[in-house]
C-alpha cells in the first residue's frame, strides 16, 4: 500500500515539489513526508524534525502535492513518503531532488592581470 507516481522537482524559491497518488485500498488514513540531505530518512525519523508534513485529508486514490521549503540550495533532499493504515502500519516509496538557488548577480570570470 505505498503511494504511486511519487515524482519530485525543483520549484522557484528553492524549494522542492512533490506529488503522488495515494493508495486506493479501504484500510488507508494518511502520509507522513520524511526529508533528509545526504542520504533517504528511515522510518525512525517519524515524529523527528525530519518529519515535515502530514496530510489525512486528501481521499484514497486522490492526487497529493507538498511543496517543502526554502531550502538550501546545491544539496540534494532525499524524502520518504510514507502512507499508513488504520493499524498504523507503514509503508514508505523514497525519492531525491535537489534544490536549486536563485541567482542574484553574475560574479563573472576574474580580470586578467
Amino acid at each position: 500500500m505505498k503511494v504511486r507516481g511519487l515524482t519530485a522537482a525543483p520549484a522557484p524559491g528553492g524549494r522542492i515539489a512533490l506529488s503522488w497518488n495515494n493508495p486506493v485500498e479501504s484500510t488507508f488514513r494518511g502520509v507522513r513526508v520524511l526529508r533528509a540531505p545526504g542520504t533517504f530518512p528511515t522510518l525512525d525519523d517519524l515524529g523527528t524534525a525530519r518529519e515535515v508534513f502530514q496530510d489525512a485529508q486528501t481521499p484514497l486514490g486522490g492526487h497529493a502535492v507538498f511543496v517543502d521549503g526554502p531550502l538550501q540550495g546545491e544539496v540534494v533532499y532525499y524524502y520518504a513518503v510514507v502512507a499508513y493504515n488504520l493499524t498504523g502500519q507503514q509503508f514508505p516509496a523514497f525519492i531525491s531532488a535537489t534544490a536549486l538557488t536563485p541567482s542574484f548577480g553574475f560574479h563573472g570570470l576574474p580580470r586578467p592581470s
